[in-house]
């Protein structure tokens, strides 16, 4: 289905399955959540509302899997040396990791995912600020 909420129902249940991921809630708490009255189909139907995609945390991950991923990450891991000394009279080293994304992948994401095409512009365009296009809008971009 191409819809913006796709794989999920609708933003509703995009917004419940976002807080449920997010509450901490254990994999069994949202278990049993999701088997409460109040979701269950019977209900749902009842309130004229669509059934939830997802019946139980493992549908609802599996959901989330087939959500697009964009390019992958990478770690890279520094090591930087301070000018403090530790007991031992070593200088201290600290470890930092920079997490990170090839931006070339990431521009050719953006560029083919047809989510976006109505927002892209590939020519300059004349921008005004009244609506007599006396006053014209400059800047960089």
């Amino acid at each position: 289905e191409n819809t913006p909420w796709a794989p999920f129902i609708s933003g509703e249940e995009w917004g419940l399955a976002q807080w449920l991921m997010s509450s901490g809630l254990s994999q069994s708490e949202i278990n049993k959540y999701l088997k409460l009255d109040m979701v269950s189909p019977a209900n749902v139907q009842a309130q004229n509302r669509p059934e939830l995609s997802f019946k139980d945390k493992q549908t609802l991950l599996n959901n989330i899997d087939s959500l697009p991923r964009g390019p992958g990450w990478q770690c890279k891991t520094f090591e930087a040396t301070g000018h403090e000394c530790d007991e031992e009279g070593k200088e201290h080293v600290e470890v930092f990791e920079l997490w990170k994304r090839d931006p070339i992948e990431c521009i050719r994401e953006l560029l083919s995912n047809p989510s976006f095409s109505c927002h892209m512009k590939y020519k300059p365009e004349r921008r005004y600020e009244d609506e007599w296009m006396k006053k014209p809008i400059l800047s960089e971009m």
